[in-house]
């Protein structure tokens, strides 16, 4: 079984920019309860959420040859390259939707 605890997270007198970066760090725990899975030890789902991460998944050939499934966020954009070695290790690609984060937003 598993849950997400939700915690407090103030906002008074900050803008949105001060605190966004604190909400979207539950972005993998909705994911995975939504998904009904689990990132945690489990090499054949991943889940990126920055330009930072993607880089270093394309990078890491063990990531490549293991995983099936990953879940992306929303705004990152692959190119060209990058697709296309998704497609040889035949990994499918879930882009997590917008909802996410407008519910996020406030």
């Amino acid at each position: 079984m598993k849950y997400f605890r939700v915690g407090y997270i103030s906002i008074t007198d900050r803008m949105y920019y001060e605190y966004a970066d604190e909400l979207l760090l539950h972005v993998r725990e909705l994911v995975e309860l939504e998904n009904g899975i689990n990132f945690t030890g489990n090499a054949e789902i991943a889940i990126i959420l920055s330009e930072e991460e993607l880089e270093g998944f394309m990078e890491n050939a063990v990531n490549l040859s293991q995983c099936c499934k990953l879940y992306m966020a929303h705004d990152i954009l692959l190119d060209a390259e990058q697709e296309q070695k998704l497609r040889d290790q035949k990994i499918s690609v879930n882009i997590i939707p917008d909802y996410y984060y407008k519910e996020l937003e406030g």
